[in-house]
Formats: C-alpha cells, sequence, structure tokens
C-alpha cells in the first residue's frame, strides 16, 4: 500500500494530474504532490475517551501518528516515530504495545486520556515476556488466533480488491493518460494478490503442520503441566504449614507432654497384641509414631503439612503425604490392625467424616481396633473457648455423637474414654451442684471413641 501510494503520488506529480473531489486526496505542504488517503481521517475525541479499536484500525506511520494524537495529544516526536515504526516493523511490538507505552507513560497519565479495553491485552502482554510460562503462553495465544488470522487474511484478500476498485474510480475520472499508469499498478497488485493466495495456502499447509506439532507437545507436556501446578499449589500452602506448625507449637504443647498423654492408649494396643498395621491418620508432628517405634510396632503416618512431615522424618518416623480419606481408598480390605486419629476429625466436614468411618470400618481386620481422640465439649472451657483457638477447627463433637457414627457404620463394640480430668482443681464437696461444677468446668478436656471392628461370630453374640 505504502508502494502504491509512492507510485501515485510521483506519477500524478509528473503529469499534472489534478485530485478527484470523491476521494481523500492532501497535498503535500511544498511539493504540490497530491497524494491518496486510503486510510479514514482521526479525529480525537472531545472528551478524552477512546476505545482501542478506535486507534488498530490505522496501520504503520498513520497509526504511529494518530496514536500520539490521541493519547499524548501532540505530534509524534522524530526519535519517537522512528523508534516505533521500526519495532513495528521488526515485529518488536505490536500496536497494543505501543498504545500501552503511550497511555502508561508519565506524559499519557498527566494527559489525562482513557482507553477502554486496553488493560486486558496489555497485561497478557506482558505475560508473554515472562519466561518459560511467556513462552508456553505465546503457543496458547496462537493456537487461539489461527482461525483470527485466517479471517484476516481473506479480509486483507477483499481489502486489496477494494483497493484496486478505488484507484480504478479514481483514474477513470483522471486524464487518458493516467489508464497506462492504473493498469500497472493493478498488475502490480495482482502479482501481490497472487503472492498472498500463494502464502496463504502455505499458511493452511503451515498451520495444519503446526497445530499437529502442537498436539504432539501438549500431550508430551501434560506430564509437565501436572508437576508444575502441583509444584504450584505446593508452594501457596507452603507458608500456611509453616504458620500452623507454630501454631501448633505455640498452643498444642510440648511434644513430651503430647507423648505423655498418648501413652494412655499403649495398653490397649498391647492387650489386643497389635504390632503391625497401624495407620495414624493426620499425624502430626509425630509423637504417636515415636510411641509406636520405641513399643517395636510398624506404624505408617499419613498428613498434608509439609513441615510436619518433614520433622517426622527428621526423626526417622514413616510418614508420608497425602490425604488420608485418600489413603484408605487405596488400601485393601481387612488390611489394618489398628487406625488412629488424634484430634482430626473436628477438622472434618460431616460427609467427609462418615466416609472416613466407613473406609476405617472397610481397612481394619476382624478385630481391628480404630480410636479417634477430640476436644470435650462437655467441658464448658473447651465447648465455648479453647475448641475455637484452633481457626482450622469446625465445631465440636459430643462424645455421644462420634459414638453413635461408629456403631451407625459398622463397629460392632465401642466405648469412650475420658482423657486427663483436672482433679486436682475439684471444689471439694459432696452435693449435686458441687459435682456437676467439677465435671463441667474441671472435667475431661479431651475424649476418645474407641471401636472395635468384631468378628462375625463376636458380632452375633
Amino acid at each position: 500500500m505504502h508502494e502504491i501510494r509512492a507510485t501515485v503520488a510521483r506519477r500524478r506529480g509528473e503529469n499534472g494530474l489534478q485530485p478527484v473531489a470523491a476521494l481523500d486526496t492532501a497535498q503535500t505542504p511544498g511539493t504540490g504532490v497530491i497524494a491518496i488517503n486510503l486510510q479514514p481521517a482521526f479525529k480525537p475525541h472531545s472528551n478524552d475517551r477512546y476505545q482501542v479499536n478506535d486507534f488498530l484500525k490505522y496501520h504503520g506511520a498513520t497509526f504511529v501518528r494518530n496514536a500520539y494524537l490521541g493519547v499524548l495529544k501532540r505530534p509524534p516526536d522524530q526519535v519517537g516515530n522512528d523508534r516505533f515504526l521500526a519495532a513495528l516493523a521488526s515485529g518488536e511490538l505490536n500496536k497494543l504495545d505501543v498504545l500501552a507505552l503511550l497511555h502508561y507513560s508519565d506524559e499519557g497519565r498527566q494527559s489525562g486520556v482513557k482507553i477502554t479495553g486496553l488493560s486486558l491485552p496489555a497485561f497478557v502482554r506482558k505475560l508473554e515476556r515472562v519466561p518459560l510460562l511467556g513462552y508456553l503462553l505465546s503457543i496458547v495465544i496462537a493456537i487461539a488466533r489461527f482461525p483470527n488470522l485466517h479471517r484476516q487474511l481473506r479480509q486483507s484478500e477483499f481489502h486489496l480488491m477494494t483497493q484496486q476498485e478505488t484507484l480504478l474510480n479514481h483514474f477513470d475520472r483522471a486524464h487518458h493518460q493516467a489508464i497506462g499508469q492504473v493498469r500497472e499498478i493493478v498488475a502490480d497488485q495482482q502479482r501481490t494478490l497472487a503472492t498472498v493466495r500463494e502464502r496463504q495456502q502455505q499458511f493452511e499447509e503451515f498451520q495444519q503442520n503446526t497445530r499437529a506439532a502442537i498436539d504432539q507437545l501438549g500431550e508430551s507436556l501434560a506430564p509437565v503441566w501436572q508437576r508444575l501446578s502441583a509444584i504450584e499449589e505446593k508452594a501457596k500452602s507452603w507458608s500456611l504449614d509453616d504458620l500452623y506448625a507454630a501454631f501448633e507449637d505455640e498452643f498444642r504443647g510440648e511434644r513430651e507432654e503430647i507423648k505423655k498423654r498418648l501413652e494412655v492408649y499403649l495398653p490397649l494396643v498391647r492387650e489386643n497384641g497389635i504390632i503391625a498395621d497401624v495407620v495414624d491418620l493426620g499425624c502430626g508432628r509425630g509423637e504417636w509414631l515415636e510411641l509406636m517405634r520405641d513399643a517395636g510396632i510398624a506404624a505408617i503416618g499419613i498428613d498434608h503439612n509439609a513441615v510436619f512431615l518433614e520433622r517426622c522424618r527428621e526423626l526417622g518416623l514413616n510418614a508420608i503425604e497425602g490425604d488420608a480419606i485418600a489413603y484408605l481408598q487405596s488400601l485393601p480390605a481387612n488390611s489394618l490392625s489398628l487406625v488412629t486419629g488424634f484430634h482430626i476429625v473436628e477438622h472434618v466436614p460431616f460427609k467427609e467424616l462418615v466416609l472416613m468411618i466407613d473406609e476405617i470400618h472397610r481397612t481394619l481386620k476382624p478385630g481391628g481396633i480404630a480410636i479417634l481422640e477430640t476436644p470435650n465439649p462437655e467441658n464448658f472451657m473447651v465447648g465455648s473457648y479453647t475448641f475455637y483457638t484452633d481457626p482450622t477447627h469446625r465445631n465440636p463433637i459430643p462424645s455421644s455423637t462420634l459414638q453413635f457414627l461408629l456403631e451407625m457404620r459398622g463397629f460392632g463394640r465401642t466405648e469412650v474414654m475420658k482423657l486427663r480430668e483436672w482433679k486436682a482443681a475439684f471444689i471439694p464437696g459432696d452435693s449435686e451442684l458441687v459435682k456437676r461444677f467439677n465435671e463441667y468446668f474441671y472435667g475431661a478436656p479431651d475424649y476418645a471413641v474407641v471401636g472395635w471392628n468384631l468378628p462375625p461370630a463376636a458380632d452375633n453374640v
């Protein structure tokens, strides 16, 4: 288009032809050359508000000039004009980049001009420059733009034909000497059109080959995407893992104190002859796993907190990362002797809690045991205050409720253990009021429900 415009202007100047009134023409100052404007005139908006497409319909130097006039309210300086034209010609920048650079510059902000529809494309262009992510994003955007590029090729063909008709109408009204010049230009355009069609065919072949290559690339990159997604999720949760680990250190109690509390279950384990196949759900810092190891019992812990897992591994404990329910679902039926969960049920929604109990029952061997410990809301201080110290707690669970759930989901025998009554703080006296007061305020802050997966014969009894 630039070559055609220059050729027409030169030949009109040589032959002294006058412009046709029907076309948008202008005389270059000081030269007497009549130029044909093949792009619409730009009219700055009085309210300083534009839509991004108000600029994108222009091309080349006309686009740069109109961008300066609209965004900065002045013509382009020579340095800026040359820099942007060179960047557009080389493909380093596109028109959205030029608009964004002008609009978000200091001068652009001071001008007060608003451009709707520019923020999102400019942000996407920034993402395309990010290493690796930009490359992958460019591939995705290129795939998405294939249909649009194909449509633009067809529009370019139509645009070229329209410009031919415009030039023919112009020269038909001019002197007969211009007819030969028009024919030469038309021939040039026809050759250009033939080249465009040839390039279009090549592009369609390239598009097909590229799609096949991208499909193969997508299949090969699928595992990488999954790994990157996992790493990203891990990075997001890491800071919360650190925070919760610090919270446990502050409010849960010292490690040795917790181990001492958990020793209450060791007689139960020994009486039932359990020496292996033990799973601790939500193993946390691994106090129970350490007790099991010291007692010569093989146990494995499941948790999703990376900080807790690292501490367990530093102590040589067998702890793996995972979801408690998903891990149980991966095990065969009747494969475990003991499943424990210390202060985990109060973190679980009701439907997931029922599913967890079902999976515990399914995986326990006949005669296997489940131990679920949780805060005791019958203690007023626990139920009204200390339970809510942990922001990840959902709601207190009364012992009768948890015992009922285990019985209804198949445990043939259950028992409630009230833990750590503060008898030293009991108020002396035998009256009913004193007994109730001691129970409600100094009673067991925790309890555990123990469930036995009785074999059929014992269940019938």
